[in-house]
């Protein structure tokens, strides 16, 4: 067939519209396409549908699966009361409920420093370090030489990190002008990690750097005395405050005119300084006036208050009485016409102060009591200094019994009138009365604080507050109690009535003090004391305002050895007041900075210079003496210890109250307190902290939540797919198509389905509140669905998942498959063989062990891994150290760090132990290059490879990987799996370990359906795709062929017109041809004629 021209235009020889009559030919042929279109149209739809179906299966599917995951049903909620403190992580297998713990402690390990240095190159003597880590039988020490060649700071830190003593040394340095520090940090956590240290080096030089890590404290210490300023309120418990008590001196030189006195009165009663203010006020004989207003904030015991004519007026500490007074007597300077008297006589002068109004009445002492002895007898009393009754300066009341000859010396200055203990009895010594000779020595504890003192025979004495002087002095007689039936018997001569009175015994006395008069001598000498200067009887002012404290007499010593771990310091306060071993009760009360606290007894069961333990390895001694009640002392104690070694110590159980029972770890990771839980403890609280475990059914409630908008979407796009419109009498794609009613149906009827195995009351989801309307719609009564979550939610979860329920808690449920069978008696599983781990284990090794370059690395293999180059620290070891340190270093490693592999001493002998179970777990070791094995006893090695557990499940063989056991092919335990934990102690031949039940709930069920639909290699969908392919492969095909046609035709048309124009058009220029012929024919014809 010619081909056709395309660039000729056709129509030009035939004059026809030739492409119009081929198009119209060809619109023809193509309306053989339309049918063949539709119908691949139609498919297309179909395709499309069955994707839109496809997507909605796939949720579901998803939604699906996540119902079968353990970790929605065994999700938990863990929670700590305090995460800054203790935070928990836990499983599946972590059982629900509350946990209280304290936590006394955290575990820490042991740290130790050296006194500081100047440099960290500083230079000791040479000898040897003894290090010991722990106190357990393994744990001996390690011996470090020091010589010339690593005596310095740095080297006695590289020479004990190359100890192998497991303990990291380090030089930090700290502060001050001996910054440099020899840090050592035990590399043991817990008590049991505590660092012993031993130095002994020694030098030849002088003045040569000491290396030291013990303890220190005070060994001596000084009471600090006992200070007391009265007020009003418990001066003699309000009572005593007899009369004004500080002492008053004037000051300056008089500059008035004439003679004058000046009179001093107590406006506002009140102590010297005190908060209140204490208001005095002054006139003279001239009529003029003034006030103070003193108190503590504006005053000072011994300051100057400006009188008048250049006076000033001085007080010591005191107390003053309302309307109590003074005078000063000032005279002017004589005239120089006065020529008898010297220039000293004629100088103004001031007379010193008089006493208080209320003193010079007189001041005394109250004596009370039944007399008990045997004799009349005649007390007599004196004052030892001047002073303030219950003041600074010392005061005592010494006092005798004229006839007996008993004596003694009563302290009444401060603490005279201290609150509690005992009183302040010095001495009391009895005479005989005849001979002189000394009987016995006494000791009184006085009254309650309250002034009253003891003086024997039955009496007591109570000194007021007041001021007394030196000398002043009472007398007193007093009588036995007489006999009744002894006096004015008739054969006796009538004495006096005085005489016959019948004496009680009872002394209720107030003693007037009288004052001691100086005769001439002494006189002048106590003017000559004073320089001249006339002074008080009761002493200067500047003894009136001296410091108020009087102190403890007994010696104090520190001993022993102080073993604690932290830094303390320690207050020893007197309880009571007394001497030592004389007293009956005499306490010492200690405390220390850390809140502990207790109480020694120096009384009369007390030898002085005992010592009396009382913490950490101390003891206080004290050496003959009085202590005064509330006197103290202290005493600082240190340790080289930065850090204790201390174990994890919690209580479980424990409430605010306290108790719970004390759990102890050596480090602050604890996987074993609570089953299922790993907690990490950061800090110490007193408080309880609360752990809390749930079941977290949000997670799940979520997933059925899900599951059931996922179903909806599914059955809407299924009834969407398949509806047919009656209005406008359209179909959806896949209204004929009985794969999706088919799908649809297993579905539904599989939701709406029974859980076998399951109690008939719970095993459907209609028991959950979930339901499907006859629309195929799926709703949710949630209130009742939470109802079954919170009643029984083990029983929610299994409607769902699949399940087995294991009656031996060594045999647990693992999972299964779509074709184990459910068997509602349960599978048998019956136990032959527990499975092992791969072990390696070496030879007895000595009692001590030499790491040095030649043993001191090899590499480990677990199965297929291989470890990176272990080395251990060159030193002497222990067997138990040893393993301790091979322990550490895996630890460490790169490649094995992870597998938990263990290394323990067996027999005498290094053991490996694989971390995983079976066939697959095996072992061995390798010596590093150069290196040998035998020094570790591993030379020749016995290497055992784990293995698998081995039993049955229903009869029938299984099989076993590591601890998994596995139900055998073809049988109706197929691809039942579980994890056996059994201790070959329980394992009994002949007799099952364990009975399983298994069911396959609502979520199993739709996943075994679905997965078949979806299954890529030969699903449902998968054959509904590849028959809508096909099918849509033969409609292109059809279509394919159709249009080749139609080209075919339409080439072939254009072809044929193209001949027809061609022929057309020769056709009409023969025509024309003929035309012009015929008229040149006609012309030739016409001129022939008319010739």
């Amino acid at each position: 067939m010619a081909e056709m021209n395309p660039n000729a235009v056709m129509g030009l020889g035939s004059k026809l519209n030739t492409s119009e009559i081929i198009d119209r030919f060809i619109k023809i042929e193509k309306r053989r396409l339309q049918p063949v279109e539709q119908r691949k149209e139609e498919k297309l739809q179909q395709v499309d549908a069955w994707a839109a179906l496809q997507t909605e299966i796939n949720k579901l599917k998803d939604t699906v699966d996540s119902l079968d995951r353990k970790d929605i049903w065994e999700a938990k909620k863990i929670t700590s009361s305090k995460p800054d403190i203790v935070t928990v992580t836990g499983g599946a297998s972590a059982d629900p409920g509350k946990t209280t713990i304290s936590i006394d402690s955290i575990a820490t390990a042991h740290q130790l420093n050296s006194p500081g240095f100047k440099s960290k190159d500083a230079v000791f003597g040479t000898g040897v370090i003894k290090i010991q880590v722990g106190e357990e039988d393994g744990d001996t020490p390690i011996f470090i030489n020091v010589t010339e060649e690593n005596n310095t700071l740095e080297g006695i830190r590289d020479a004990i990190n190359d100890s192998g003593a497991e303990v990291e040394a380090f030089v930090a340095e700290t502060y001050g002008d001996k910054p440099f520090r020899l840090l050592l940090t035990s590399e043991r956590k817990g008590a049991g990690g505590a660092i012993q240290i031993e130095v002994k080096l020694e030098s030849s030089e002088e003045n040569v750097p000491i290396l030291d890590f013990s303890n220190k404290y005070d060994e001596a210490a000084e009471w600090d005395g006992v200070m007391r300023r009265r007020t009003l309120e418990d001066a003699a418990l309000g009572e005593n405050l007899m009369s004004s008590t500080p002492i008053t001196e004037v000051t300056g030189n008089y500059t008035g005119t004439e003679d004058n006195t000046f009179t001093i009165q107590v406006i506002q009663a009140g102590v010297i300084p005190g908060e209140n203010d204490v208001v005095l006020a002054w006139e003279d004989e001239l009529g003029r006036t003034g006030e103070f207003r003193i108190n503590k904030f504006n005053y000072r015991a011994g300051d100057a208050l400006e009188l008048a004519d250049g006076l000033s007026l001085r007080l010591s500490q005191g107390e003053v009485v309302s309307g109590d007074s003074l005078q000063i007597k000032a005279h002017t300077e004589k005239s120089p016409a006065m020529w008898w008297l010297d220039e000293g006589e004629r100088a103004a002068k001031v007379d010193p102060p008089t006493d208080w109004q209320s003193r010079a009445e007189g001041s005394g002492m109250y004596v009370f009591g039944e007399y008990t002895g045997e004799e009349e007898d005649t007390v007599i009393f004196r004052i030892e200094g001047s002073g303030q009754v219950g003041g600074a300066q010392p005061l005592y009341l010494h006092y005798e019994f004229t006839e007996s000859g008993m004596n003694g010396k009563l302290r009444v200055s401060e603490p005279y009138f201290s609150t509690g203990g005992e009183g302040s009895s010095e001495s009391a010594t009895a005479y005989d009365a005849k001979d002189g000779e000394e009987l016995f020595n006494l000791e009184f504890g006085g009254g309650k604080g309250d002034g009253v003192l003891s003086i024997g025979n039955g009496l007591s004495i109570k000194v007021p507050a007041g001021l007394v002087s030196d000398g002043d002095t009472a007398t007193i007689q007093v009588e036995p109690k007489s006999d009744p039936e002894a006096v004015n018997f008739w054969w006796q001569e009538k004495e006096s009535e005085s005489n016959s009175k019948v004496s009680s015994g009872k002394v209720d006395e107030f003693l007037k003090f009288e004052p001691y008069e100086f005769d001439e001598d002494e006189l002048e000498e106590a003017l000559e004391e004073s320089g001249g200067k006339p002074r008080s009887r009761y002493g200067s002012l500047d003894d009136g305002i001296q410091s108020n404290e009087v102190f403890s007499t007994a010696p104090i010593a520190i001993s022993g050895d102080y073993m604690s771990g932290e830094n303390k310091n320690y207050t020893f306060t007197v309880t009571d007041r007394g001497n030592v071993g004389v007293t009956t009760e005499l306490e010492v009360k200690w405390e220390d900075d850390k809140g502990n606290e207790g109480k020694l007894d120096f009384g009369l069961n007390y030898q002085p210079g005992d010592a009396i333990p009382f913490d950490s390895g101390l003891s206080l001694m004290l050496g003959e003496g009085e202590l005064l009640a509330g006197d103290k002392f202290e005493i600082s104690a240190t340790t080289a210890t930065v850090r204790e070694a201390k174990d994890l110590v919690l209580r479980l159980g424990a409430t605010r109250e306290g108790g719970g029972l004390e759990i102890r770890r050596d480090n602050n990771m604890v996987e074993d307190l609570v089953p299922g839980l790993r907690m990490e403890i950061l800090d110490s609280s007193e408080e309880p902290i609360t752990i809390s475990v749930s079941d977290n059914t949000e997670v799940a409630r979520e997933s059925i939540i899900n599951f059931v908008d996922a179903y909806n979407t599914f059955n809407a796009t299924a009834t969407e797919v398949t509806k047919y419109d009656a209005a406008t009498q359209t179909a959806a794609p896949l209204l004929s198509d009985r794969n999706v009613a088919q799908m649809t149906n297993e579905i539904a009827t599989t939701t709406i389905g029974s859980v076998p195995g399951l109690p008939q009351t719970d095993n459907m989801l209609f028991a959950l509140g979930i339901r499907i309307n006859d629309k195929g719609v799926m709703s949710v009564d949630e209130n009742k669905l939470n109802e079954k979550i919170a009643e029984n939610f083990e029983l929610v979860a299994n409607v769902f998942r699949s399940n087995g329920d294991s009656n031996a808690p060594g045999v647990a449920f693992v999972g299964l498959t779509d074709k184990t069978q459910i068997n509602p008696e349960g599978y048998d599983v019956e136990v032959s063989k527990v499975a092992t781990r791969g072990t390696l284990t070496g030879g007895s090794l000595p009692s001590t062990v030499l790491i040095n370059s030649s043993n001191n690395a090899f590499y480990l293999s677990s199965g297929n891994k291989r470890s990176e180059l272990i080395e251990m620290r060159e030193g002497t070891y222990t067997p138990a150290s040893l393993a301790r340190e091979i322990q550490s270093q895996l630890r460490q490693d790169r490649v094995l760090g992870t597998r938990s592999i263990r290394v323990e001493v067996k027999e005498e002998g290094l053991q490996f132990i694989s971390d995983i179970y079976g066939s697959k777990s095996t072992l061995e070791i390798e010596a590093g290059e150069e290196k040998s094995l035998s020094g570790l006893g591993l030379g020749m090695y016995d290497a055992k490879i784990g293995e698998d557990v081995v039993g049955t499940i229903d009869g029938v063989e299984a099989s076993g990987r590591g601890q998994l056991l596995v139900g055998a092919d073809e049988s109706e335990a197929e691809g039942l799996r579980l994890f056996v934990t059994l201790p070959e102690e329980q394992v009994q031949a002949g007799e099952p370990e364990a009975n399983v039940v298994v069911t396959k709930g609502i979520a199993v069920q739709l996943k075994d359906i679905l997965r078949r639909i979806t299954d890529p290699a030969g699903g449902d969908l998968k054959q509904v795709t590849n028959d809508l392919s096909e099918q849509l492969q033969s409609y292109d095909k059809q279509i394919k062929t159709l249009n080749e046609r139609i080209s075919n035709k339409q080439e072939s048309l254009q072809i044929k017109f193209a001949k027809l124009d061609n022929t057309m058009g020769r056709l009409k220029a023969q025509q024309s041809y003929l035309t012009q012929q015929l008229s040149a024919l006609n012309g030739s014809k016409g001129g022939e004629k008319k010739e």
